[in-house]
């Protein structure tokens, strides 16, 4: 049975560095992290039994930010070939659309699949008209949760009323994309996405302590 998340917290997501620094991260800053988000880069470079090493070095859920989009067939596997390997959580778009959506979460209910919305760098062609109907989309279909930008938080507060208090949202562009800790959780996310601020940083460890103290104060 797959992990779940629980709470509120920090998942941390090592897109750029090696699986062996990603390990020794992960090893040192366990006790901050509440999930580990592996995406794209990672599982090209390093295989899919990638999934299976980082839940060895941490037991720790491990979300693939797979960004499906795709026909259903293509989409089902993909989250079956996961899910084989230890996946708990999985990234598609919404955009994917209802049968790819649905096909998904109906195949797989034990794997957290959350819906992207929307990007952290740029509104231009994903406008908020569409998230919107993508969070809808994520309700309907029961989906464990939607993905939302730190770098607009305001567009937190509207999905997070859009999609009630029964789905999870996380929230990516914490750090480096220029979102401080804290804020995309006091604006309703449940959870920050961050990468570059904590591995790129002088010390790991004391960074994710700093993201983890400033989003342990949201709920205070």
């Amino acid at each position: 049975m797959a992990n779940k998340l629980e709470g509120k917290g920090l998942i941390f997501s090592p897109d750029f560095i090696t699986i062996q620094d990603t390990i020794g991260i992960i090893k040192k800053c366990r006790n901050y992290f509440s999930a580990v988000k592996v995406g794209n880069i990672m599982l090209y470079r390093e295989g899919i039994d990638v999934i299976q090493r980082l839940k060895d070095a941490s037991d720790l859920p491990v979300i693939c930010d797979f960004k499906i989009m795709d026909i259903p067939d293509v989409a089902e596997e993909l989250i079956g070939i996961g899910a084989e390997t230890g996946m708990d959580g999985a990234m598609i778009w919404g955009m994917a659309g209802e049968e790819t959506v649905y096909r998904c979460i109906s195949s797989y209910p034990y794997i957290m699949i959350f819906l992207l919305t929307e990007y952290t760098h740029s509104a231009d062609v994903i406008d908020s008209t569409i998230a919107d109907q993508m969070a809808r989309m994520a309700v309907e279909a029961r989906a464990y949760g939607i993905q939302a930008p730190a770098t607009r938080p305001n567009r937190i507060a509207e999905l997070r009323r859009l999609v009630g208090h029964d789905l999870k949202i996380i929230s990516c562009g914490v750090g480096y994309q220029g979102a401080s800790y804290g804020s995309a959780i006091k604006h309703g996310a449940d959870f920050e996405i961050i990468g570059r601020a904590i591995y790129r940083s002088d010390d790991p460890v004391v960074e994710s302590k700093k993201a983890h103290d400033a989003i342990l104060s949201t709920m205070v």
